[in-house]
């Protein structure tokens, strides 16, 4: 394992510190690990900078700057 981005971080350690709070570490642990995997294999097949196209696509990521997804052409 090499460097971690903050997003994997996250990924792996939140699981398994709600599992330590609930006296189910094994468990958060374990599914720490699995989401970091399946999420590690899923941002290594997709372009940079996907998953944030992704939550502002169906919505879940808004910012003032970025312009509606229904326009195609800017005309000055």
């Amino acid at each position: 394992m090499g460097w971690w981005e903050f997003d994997e971080f996250v990924l792996l350690f939140i699981p398994a510190f709600i599992g330590l709070m609930n006296d189910l570490a094994e468990i958060g642990i374990v599914v720490g690990a699995g989401l970091y995997a399946i999420y590690k294999r899923f941002k290594e097949n997709s372009q940079e900078g996907f998953i944030w196209h992704f939550l502002y696509w169906y919505g879940l990521w808004r910012r003032e700057f970025i312009l509606p997804s229904w326009i195609r052409e800017l005309v000055e």
